[in-house]
């Protein structure tokens, strides 16, 4: 939707992950698997979907993104589309994979999603057979993992063949802890180590980039209380292999927030007695000398 985007507010963390998205796609660090954990509320998967239609999205939905990012932080935009770089064309985009948190098995999403995707880059011809493949995994009940990850590698080398314009994969997970949650309680559907093959995928990836972005509430290991030693311990490497980013911002921005978002209709005078009421309010608390971060007095 075009409009998705409207009224989003580029707040300091969200600036600092898309630095780190920037670097990954000029080649400046071999991290690309990313894990953005934070409370309800945090604009976690507004973030998301900021990043899918910056670096994914087509037409005047990507050019909104890329307008609003110019406007919010134009070295920042500069960066991520600089001459050289793998979105450096204006039809240049990451193939999107976005996946939505269910509690059902992670690999079953993935390869759904996955095939889903390709459909829509495949207007001719014969699908390629790793899209049936793929259709045939997200419907079996066995594990798939290993030829799942593999699969995802075959599918952005045959967009690079196809000649589409997408340089690379983009595969968002968002509500993972819903995925975590079936993978304790169903061990033997819901392997969640796919992810820690992905990961690893996707940090090796150099001529075609391949990001990762997982958004949940808190650490993978916290999905593992009931689980005995062994696996806890399985269970850390996988989040060993993502960059972990504390997604909450400080009290102040977002007071900060609140104050961009709050909007005031006048009516017959009503509004000014409410500002001067604040006004009042606000001095008082200066006067106790009270605080917040770098806010100032008004």
């Amino acid at each position: 939707r075009q409009d998705a985007l409207g009224g989003y507010i580029m707040t300091p963390v969200a600036r600092g992950v898309l630095v780190r998205l920037a670097d990954a796609l000029n080649g400046r660090t071999t991290t690309r698997a990313w894990s953005l954990t934070g409370p309800y509320g945090s604009g976690k998967s507004a973030f998301g979907l900021l990043v899918a239609q910056l670096l994914a999205s087509e037409g005047k939905t990507r050019q909104q993104a890329r307008v609003l990012l110019e406007a919010e932080a134009p070295d920042l935009a500069a960066d991520l589309f600089a001459p050289g770089t793998a979105l450096a064309k204006k039809s240049s985009r990451l193939c999107p994979v976005l996946v939505s948190g269910s509690r059902q098995s992670l690999e079953k999403s993935l390869a759904a999603a996955l095939a889903s995707t390709l459909r829509t880059y495949v207007t001719r011809g014969r699908p390629p057979a790793m899209i049936e493949r793929l259709e045939t995994i997200a419907k079996e009940t066995k594990s798939a993992g290993a030829e799942l990850v593999a699969l995802y590698e075959e599918a952005n080398e045959y967009l690079e063949r196809f000649g589409s314009d997408a340089e690379g994969l983009l595969l968002i997970v968002d509500e993972l802890g819903k995925f975590l949650e079936f993978g304790a309680t169903h061990p033997d559907q819901g392997d969640v180590f796919v992810l820690q093959e992905l990961a690893e995928v996707a940090n090796r990836s150099k001529k075609r980039p391949f990001l990762v972005l997982t958004i949940l509430h808190q650490a993978i290991d916290r999905y593992t209380d009931q689980m005995a030693a062994g696996r806890r311990s399985e269970w850390a490497k996988v989040q060993g292999r993502f960059e972990d980013v504390v997604f909450e911002e400080r009290t102040e921005q977002i007071l900060r927030l609140i104050a961009t978002a709050v909007r005031h209709n006048e009516v017959e005078g009503t509004v000014r007695p409410f500002a001067r009421q604040a006004d009042g309010l606000a001095e008082d608390v200066a006067a106790l000398n009270l605080r917040i971060g770098s806010l100032g007095r008004k």
